[in-house]
């Protein structure tokens, strides 16, 4: 479905997947900050929610580790959205950019 959709918006003119080669690196920066703003948003919302699990009591280990088990925004699960779908769908598109280009 999304190499469908992509070949479509591309042929007709509306978004050329070029795009994605030409600025991959406001596109990766652009992702990273907002991969960083995810994760301590949730690593927050654990203590918030008062929903800790085994914490190493070092804060720095804590956060890369995760202690927030299954984080959910309604029925999202944002590990999932987050390491899975995002990702692999964007690796996806710039490797089909890289090879238009």
């Amino acid at each position: 479905m999304t190499l469908t959709v992509a070949a479509f918006l591309h042929y007709q003119g509306y978004f050329k997947l070029t795009y994605l080669m030409d600025n991959r690196g406001p596109l990766t920066a652009v992702a990273m900050i907002w991969g960083n703003i995810v994760s301590i948003c949730v690593y927050c919302a654990a203590y918030l929610f008062k929903d800790v699990n085994r914490p190493s009591g070092n804060s720095f280990y804590d956060f890369f580790m995760g202690i927030y088990l299954n984080p959910r925004i309604f029925n999202l699960d944002l590990k999932m959205w987050a390491e899975i779908r995002v990702s692999w769908i964007l690796l996806f598109l710039l490797t089909l950019s890289a090879g238009l280009k």
